[in-house]
């Protein structure tokens, strides 16, 4: 009876103490080789790039039933992961105001342009996609219409996945770590891998698909009391090795970077 007093004695007192303790959540990303910009003669006219794309989601919670609960996962504006893109911008809004088209391009080559990043990010990158691209409706079909902004290059960078995914082989390190992090409550640390890609498309002025380029993100997470933190977490999301996906965004693309930009370079100046 003593045993069964005690027991429920340290249950009782882990569960008032776990909303109590805090833990901190570290990522390893996968991380490319440094790289130098070229470095171009004065005289060299620079191309003139538009760049769509390069966000992280945010997830929303859309719906609640009891227990139940629905997110929906959406591109994030305020995550832009290539923060100085080589030879051109993201664009503002204004660019949508354009009413010059490229009468020369096919609409259905245009509607491929569109969907080559729509299809992965959905209706979220409508709003992006509006700056570059004139939509008119014709009965239950639509006709595509590129704006004249006179770019050389289209550059589209898509971040996936947009929830969370573990890594194929992320269930060995979570058996191993799982029970030793929970029964000590997060002194010995939890190891995940998550599963990251992104992919690059790269057109030219007419949008044919000149390059698509593909790059694998995967990641270690490590999360413990004593761990320094990339970011804050609660201790029992910790525990589960489920954090804010929203923050981990920028730890885990941006390693890709330099990879990226080499692969721009290695396009245009081919």
């Amino acid at each position: 009876m003593k045993n069964l007093f005690r027991k429920l004695f340290v249950l009782s007192l882990i569960s008032l103490t776990l909303p109590f303790i805090n833990c901190s959540t570290r990522i390893y990303p996968t991380l490319a080789e440094p790289y130098v910009r070229k470095t171009l003669p004065e005289n060299y006219k620079k191309p003139k790039i538009a760049y769509i794309g390069f966000m992280g989601f945010k997830e929303e919670l859309t719906a609640s039933y009891g227990r139940r609960r629905t997110y929906t996962a959406s591109l994030d504006d305020r995550a832009r992961f290539l923060i100085d893109p080589p030879y051109g911008d993201f664009g503002s809004d204004e660019l949508a105001n354009v009413n010059q088209f490229r009468r020369d391009i096919p609409s259905p080559k245009v509607r491929n342009f569109v969907f080559s990043y729509l299809d992965s990010v959905r209706q979220s990158g409508l709003k992006e996609m509006n700056k570059y691209v004139h939509v008119v409706p014709r009965g239950k079909e639509y006709d595509y219409f590129l704006r004249d902004h006179q770019f050389d290059y289209y550059v589209i960078g898509i971040h996936l996945p947009a929830f969370a995914e573990s890594a194929d082989d992320e269930n060995f390190f979570h058996i191993i770590s799982f029970p030793f992090s929970f029964f000590t409550l997060g002194v010995l640390p939890f190891v995940g891998k998550g599963k990251a890609y992104s992919t690059m498309i790269v057109f030219d002025k007419n949008l044919n698909e000149l390059k698509r380029f593909n790059y694998d993100n995967r990641y270690t997470e490590i999360s413990a009391l004593w761990m320094p933190a990339s970011k804050s977490c609660e201790v029992l999301r910790c525990l589960h090795g489920d954090s804010m996906k929203l923050n981990r965004n920028e730890h885990i693309y941006s390693g890709q970077i330099p990879a990226i930009e080499k692969d721009i370079e290695s396009v245009i100046f081919k």
